[in-house]
């Protein structure tokens, strides 16, 4: 049977709705349409303050909720959008949600979102309605299932006195989001510093989690929106790493330049928890232009905690690009690390490289002022590792960039450099030497 009541409620006619109200079972003020709504939820929808009165005076029940969502006549008013071009409105919406509350609506109900009328109001902008449901027990410590409070909507609505009245009501400034995002986090986000700076005096904590993310993933513009917060740049997360470890690990170059520009000096070198700077691992990538910035913002080439100084990392690195090793190798060298200097089981850079076949390193190192014919403990010179190991290219950048290379010399075996790669059969590289023996006497 058709519900005269819901009929009317329905086409606005409230006038025919407050008559059939004097006639009209209680059964009748609470029933549905097809689409779950009562003639409660229509009053409360079109602001009729008189019918709503009304209605609840008539037993209508200002908790029986819409299926399948579970909203609620307060949710649906607090869900109304705020029209600040009409703010009359605004005394009705208060008018009407203190009305619903006096009659025993459940202010902190949520839907099957969890989701409260306080966190729609705040959704909505709506500061009058937020600051009448707070005067009701609206409690602003509550999250929906996805972690949302209504702090972190007012943050994103950019509205410094609804965030300030949720606080003073114990909004929690400790609850991260479905994202992660503490409420710091969120506002560094929308770039207001205004409710960043108030947050902060409020006693929010910064949210380690969304700066390592930011700086993970690149985000240039959220790194920056940190720092102007005035996040601890030198903070380390997971390893030890800061930011400026993961930016030069990652090659974000630009990045890379904000955090040198902000952070303090000492920030660059800086130890994780592997005894790595950040000069280590932008090496270790390949990094040239990071490297490069490193050092020119005072990067110790020399620094070592691990007992691999960055020389070591350039010429063991894994990335397979000698000339970008090289080119390490040289900006090290014009910072003043000195290119002769032991690095492993005795060996200098020149015989690592000859070592690996490093031609491109070697005729960098040329240019500065290295021994050619100094040996390891064994006696072995750089040219008779490369002998030893058949690097013809090796053997060639020797004898092109070292006009002072010594054939003649002999490891404690009693072997010189031909000797060695005769031993081991590496016919090219004999017929290399001989023809500049043969050629330099």
């Amino acid at each position: 049977m058709v519900n005269p009541i819901v009929v009317a409620a329905k086409q606005g006619q409230w006038q025919l709705v407050q008559e059939y109200l004097f006639a009209a079972a209680s059964d009748q003020v609470n029933q549905r349409d097809e689409r779950g709504l009562t003639v409660l939820m229509y009053a409360v929808a079109s602001l009729e303050m008189t019918t709503v009165k009304q209605l609840l005076q008539a037993g209508a029940d200002p908790n029986r909720s819409r299926p399948p969502h579970g909203i609620t006549p307060l949710m649906l008013l607090a869900g109304l959008q705020s029209n600040p071009n009409n703010p009359e409105k605004n005394p009705v919406q208060q008018a009407i949600a203190a009305m619903l509350m006096e009659f025993g609506a459940e202010v902190n109900q949520g839907n099957d979102d969890g989701t409260t009328a306080l966190m729609m109001a705040a959704y909505r902008n709506n500061l009058p309605l937020v600051e009448t449901l707070l005067a009701g027990g609206a409690r602003a410590k509550i999250q929906d299932q996805q972690g949302t409070t209504a702090l972190e909507w007012a943050i994103k609505q950019q509205n410094l006195s609804m965030v300030r009245k949720l606080i003073e009501h114990h909004a929690p400034l400790d609850l991260s989001d479905g994202d992660g995002n503490l409420p710091l986090t969120l506002a560094i986000k929308t770039g207001d510093r205004v409710i960043v700076d108030y947050l902060l005096q409020a006693g929010a904590p910064w949210d380690q989690n969304g700066w390592f993310t930011a700086v993970e993933e690149g985000n240039v513009d959220q790194v920056k929106a940190f720092i102007q917060g005035g996040y601890p740049l030198t903070q380390a997360g997971d390893g030890g790493d800061t930011a400026l470890h993961i930016a030069c690990l990652e090659g974000y170059q630009s990045m890379v330049t904000i955090l040198l520009e902000k952070g303090p000096k000492d920030m660059v070198n800086a130890v994780n928890q592997a005894g790595d700077t950040a000069l280590h691992l932008a090496i270790a990538q390949g990094h040239v232009e990071i490297v490069t910035q490193l050092l020119n913002a005072g990067a110790d080439g020399n620094f070592s905690s691990n007992g691999e100084p960055p020389l070591l990392t350039a010429l063991t690195a894994t990335h397979g690009n000698a000339q970008t090793q090289a080119v390490m190798v040289n900006a090290l060298g014009r910072a003043g690390v000195d290119l002769d200097q032991t690095l492993w089981e005795g060996k200098t850079p020149l015989m690592l490289a000859a070592m690996a076949n490093l031609a491109a390193v070697i005729t960098t190192i040329a240019n500065y002022s290295v021994q050619v014919n100094r040996g390891d403990p064994n006696g072995s010179t750089a040219l008779m590792w490369a002998c030893h190991r058949g690097h013809g290219a090796a053997v060639e950048a020797l004898l092109t960039n070292f006009p002072a290379l010594d054939l003649n010399l002999k490891n404690q075996g009693g072997q010189t450099a031909l000797d060695l790669a005769r031993l081991n059969h590496h016919g090219a590289i004999v017929a290399l030497l001989e023809s500049y023996i043969s050629r330099s006497a």
